[in-house]
Order: C-alpha cells, then structure tokens, then sequence
C-alpha cells in the first residue's frame, strides 16, 4: 500500500483581533438608546393596575396634564427657560451655560446624572452629532415658584437621527432649581413625567454613562473665573 503525500503547506492559522470600541458609536449608542427608549416610555399607557403608592411617587406625571393653565414668565425667568429649550433643540452654546447655569449644576435624565459642567455639557454638546434636526412641538410652563425657588414645564420633542432621517417624539416634564440669583443648579428631564429609576444599579449606571461620555465629546472651556 502506498502512502498517502505529505502536504508541505503549513496548516492554516485562525488569528484573533481585539475589537474597538469607538468613541462616535459610543456617543450614538448613549444618546440614540436614549432618544429612542424615551419615546417608546412615552407613547407606552399607564397600566390600570399600578398601585396607589406607585402613583404617589410618581406624583409629577400629574403634571403633564394638557389642560392646566400655562404659567407666563418674564425677565430672567424667560431667559433660562429659553435657554434651556435651545439645548433641547440641539443648539448648545458656551454663552448659554455661562448665562443660565452654575459650573456646579447638576443633570439628571433616566439614563445619566451628571454632576458640574465637565459632564453635563457633554450631553448638550453630543446632541447635535447625533439629532442634527430636533423641533419643540410643544412647550407649557405650569409652575414658577420661589419657595422652592423652581420653574416648571412640559414639553414634547421631535429628534431626527442622522443618518437614518428616524423622528422620535418624546413627551417630558423638565424641573428647573434655581439659586437665589435664578442660575440653574438642578435640572430634571423626566420622561413621561415619571421619577428616575431608583432599582438596583441604576444610580451607577447613570453615573457611569455620566463619567463616560466626556471621553468623546470635546466642549468649550468655561473661563477660570467662572
């Protein structure tokens, strides 16, 4: 019997690369998820069956009552207020956070808590890259106090993914707190109205998406003075 040849090929050798993870896709991934996991809390009705307690701590989604008197503002009131509504609208400015916001403010969606300017602006800043088009469809104001020293209002925006040219409408109820001086020093976006999620593990993932996502979104550098 013969033998069988010799291939004198070697044998083929399976390499393994390591991924990357790049910073533009992981903006995309933190704001889009975002945008999109929002319009479907939004658009999603309240089960009939939520306990009373459940409604108690959710007693700002109330507010979102289309048929409660809208709240006029004036000076320096009007001007956060429409500061706050050009962040909304993917158009950040360094002026708007020197105007309107303490260095030390804090902001917290469902997704992040971002404490001072280095992790808030991020947020603000990234939108454009991501919203490029994002239109108020409505906004009323329902609330101006001074004890608590707050502004309050509803509001229901439409972003447009780029690249994809996907609109997603989402409805929520921003909580402004302000200083003695009206400089925002805590502003909530709350989606649907609700409170932020509170079960285990979500206050570090939202400070991890908070403390993430300065790695790739460069902002403006507010003056050392301020």
């Amino acid at each position: 019997m013969s033998s069988r040849p010799i291939d004198p090929s070697p044998s083929p050798v399976q390499t393994f690369h390591k991924s990357k993870v790049h910073g533009p896709h992981l903006v995309s991934t933190h704001l889009v998820s975002g945008v999109s996991g929002a319009a479907h809390y939004s658009s999603t009705s309240q089960s009939p069956t939520r306990s009373t307690h459940s409604l108690r701590r959710s007693s700002d989604a109330m507010s979102l009552d289309p048929n409660q008197p809208e709240v006029t503002l004036e000076g320096k009131r009007k001007q956060v207020l429409d500061d706050v509504s050009e962040l909304f609208c993917s158009r950040p400015t360094i002026e708007i956070f020197k105007r309107s916001w303490r260095p030390d403010a804090v902001f917290e969606d469902p997704i992040s808590k971002c404490l001072g300017y280095k992790e808030y602006a991020p947020q603000w800043f990234g939108m454009p890259k991501l919203f490029p088009k994002s239109i108020t469809l409505s906004r009323r104001v329902i609330s101006s106090t001074h004890n608590p020293n707050r502004i309050m209002y509803q509001q229901e925006q439409e972003y447009t993914v780029r690249g994809l040219g996907t609109k997603k409408v989402m409805k929520s109820l921003v909580v402004i707190e302000l200083d003695e001086n009206d400089m925002i020093i805590h502003l909530h976006d709350k989606w649907n109205g609700n409170d932020h999620p509170t079960r285990w593990g979500a206050h570090a993932l939202r400070r991890l998406n908070a403390m993430t996502l300065p790695w790739f979104v460069s902002v403006p550098k507010l003056d050392k003075h301020d």
